[in-house]
């Protein structure tokens, strides 16, 4: 099986549809994390909890960067794993590890739920926390543009 990586980017956060992405494809997928802090490895602890989506709002309300991965022990999900990034500007970057074999419905899916043709496929760079990464990634050649002109 191949693995694409499915990336969104998006100017600002927007829980709603963060969290409705989650309810339609990653319906299964759970925190990896146990435990969240902030910052993540680091001291003094601001800020800690047990539930993601009181982090969520913590993150996003005081314009924190953060890092969640998500994980599925469904071994039949064409969905392996999923990152979503916060960054301090309230950008956010979501992505989706996934069978290549369902890579376009989810490409379509991720431009019409976010509205942005901001969405690309990768399949072997290191992860991607910005749009200036996005712009690296792309002038690579093992990332492919999205976009609704294709």
């Amino acid at each position: 099986m191949i693995s694409s990586d499915v990336y969104v980017f998006l100017n600002s956060i927007d829980i709603g549809k963060i969290n409705s992405f989650f309810r339609t494809y990653l319906s299964d997928f759970m925190p990896s994390d146990d435990f969240f802090e902030y910052p993540k490895y680091g001291t003094p602890i601001m800020y800690e909890t047990d539930i993601y989506e009181e982090m969520l709002a913590y993150i996003v309300g005081n314009k924190k960067d953060y890092t969640f991965y998500f994980d599925t022990e469904n071994s039949k999900s064409p969905y392996k794993q999923s990152v979503l990034r916060i960054n301090k500007d309230n950008s956010m970057l979501l992505r989706v590890s996934v069978d290549s074999s369902i890579e376009q419905k989810i490409i379509e899916f991720l431009k019409k739920e976010f509205n942005t043709d901001d969405v690309f496929v990768t399949y072997n760079i290191p992860p991607i926390t910005s749009k200036e990464d996005i712009l690296k990634a792309l002038s690579r050649p093992d990332t492919a543009l999205m976009s609704n002109e294709e």
